[in-house]
Formats: structure tokens, sequence, C-alpha cells
């Protein structure tokens, strides 16, 4: 699973709109050997958990930075990320009949074009119908709880890694520990991660993300020109680091069909 998700984070981070993050269903589908519908379920519940557990911290560190403490608009801010968070979670909540939903417009949209009979039309159909039986087993557990717990605790583990990835880039600059607030660093993260989920990002995320960082920060008083170099810096080490992961699963998973393919 480990290395199913650095390939994951690698493509998700090269291609926009995070159309990259399917290589995990191909992944666990091809290679692992997983059935369609359970990698196709298991990635449409972390997908939208990713994006669940990004309000709770942007709240919070907007309560600790202070509505008040910078020239960004915290009270709008944080009735932006109340309402982002309740429509992913109602989203999660009703994801079974939203899925449906989509199920019976394709099914429409099939009959229109006079496909509806075709083999692969047909077969289309039949995995979404699994797709969502496997999406009914997993609410029918009741594991939202849990699973939103553990999604929190993985991110913020993310948040602390490059909080100090960020003070060790600022440490030349004569930035100290104390100098660096961590909530406002969540702040900004929290802008640049945000973009991931445009259509129009650049290759790799460059350009949007830099974008994102250096006004968030420079809108908490950072110098320009730091606002800038630091978030190109950060992305650029954090792209290569998860490149790198990424590549060497690819061959390690690689190694085992090119023996049986001898």
């Amino acid at each position: 699973m480990f290395l199913v998700t650095f390939i994951r984070n690698c493509f998700d981070d090269l291609l926009p709109a995070r159309i990259g993050s399917l290589s995990y269903i191909y992944v666990l589908n091809k290679r692992l050997e997983f059935s369609f519908e359970s990698a196709a379920s298991t990635f449409v519940v972390a997908f939208v958990l990713d994006f669940l557990t990004l309000s709770p911290f942007l709240a919070l560190a907007i309560f600790i930075v202070g509505l008040g403490a910078s020239a960004v608009s915290m009270p709008g801010l944080l009735l932006l990320s109340f309402f982002f968070f309740i429509i992913i979670l109602v989203i999660l909540w009703q994801i079974i009949p939203i899925f449906r939903a989509v199920l019976n417009l394709y099914r429409s949209l099939l009959k229109i074009l006079k496909a509806g009979q075709k083999k692969k039309a047909r077969h289309s159909i039949a995995k979404l119908e699994m797709i969502l039986d496997s999406l009914a087993e997993i609410k029918a557990k009741k594991i939202y709880v849990p699973l939103f717990l553990l999604s929190l605790l993985i991110r913020l583990g993310k948040y602390v890694s490059l909080y100090f990835l960020l003070f060790a880039l600022l440490r030349s600059h004569g930035f100290l520990m104390k100098d660096l607030s961590f909530w406002k660093t969540i702040l900004g993260i929290t802008g640049a991660e945000m973009t991931s989920a445009l259509p129009v990002k650049g290759l790799a995320d460059f350009g949007t993300w830099e974008s994102a960082w250096a006004v968030a920060f420079r809108l908490m008083n950072f110098e320009a020109g730091l606002a800038i170099l630091s978030g190109i810096g950060v992305h650029l080490i954090t792209n290569l680091f998860e490149y790198s992961l990424g590549f060497l699963s690819i061959l390690i998973l690689a190694v085992p069909h090119m023996k049986r393919n001898r």
C-alpha cells in the first residue's frame, strides 16, 4: 500500500485536477489484483475524506492566529471553510444517492446517444453498479468516523513535516523557530493545496501552487521575494521527493511482472 500511495502521489502532482490520482485504481487492480470495484470505491471515499480534512485545520488556524491578526479577511475565510466542510460532509454522507444519480444520468445519456446496447456500454454500467455496491458495503460498516480521524492525523503529519521543511529553508535568512508561526504556515499551505483541484494548473502544479502560496504568505506580511522563493523551494523539494519515491515504486512493482514475461 505504501508503493501504491507513492505512485498515486507522484502522478497526482504531475497531472491537473487530481486526475493523476486515478493511478491508484490502476495499480491496485492491474498490479496487486484487487477487484476494480474495491479499488474504485476506496479511491472515492479517500478522495472525499482528503478534502474533508482541509477545513478543520483551516478553521483552527484562523482561531489561533486571530480573526483580525493579518491582512487576510479571516471572518470571510472562516465562513468559506465552514461551507466547504458542510458541502464535502454532505457529499460523503449522501455518497450512495449521489453516485446512483450519476449512474442514472449516464444511463440516460447512453440512451440518448443510442449506445446503451453496445457491449462496452453495458460493461461500463455493470462496473459502475459494482462500485455502487462496494460503496454501500463501506458505508454499512460505519467506519467513516475512524477514517476521518485517521485522515486528520495523516494531514497533521504532513503539515508538521512541511513546517520543518519551510523552517529549514528560511533559517539561512535569519529566521528562528519562534519567528515562524505553525498556524500561519497552515493557512499558506491550505491555500496552495486547494489549487491542486483546479483543471487550469500547470504541469506538476508549478505556477498555480506557487502563486497561491506567495499570495497567502504575502498577505501574512512576509516579504514579497521571500514569499515567492519559499514557495518555489518547498514545492520543488517535495515534488522531487515524491517523484523519486513514485518512480522507484513503479520499478519495484514492475520487477515481478517482467520476470513472469521472460
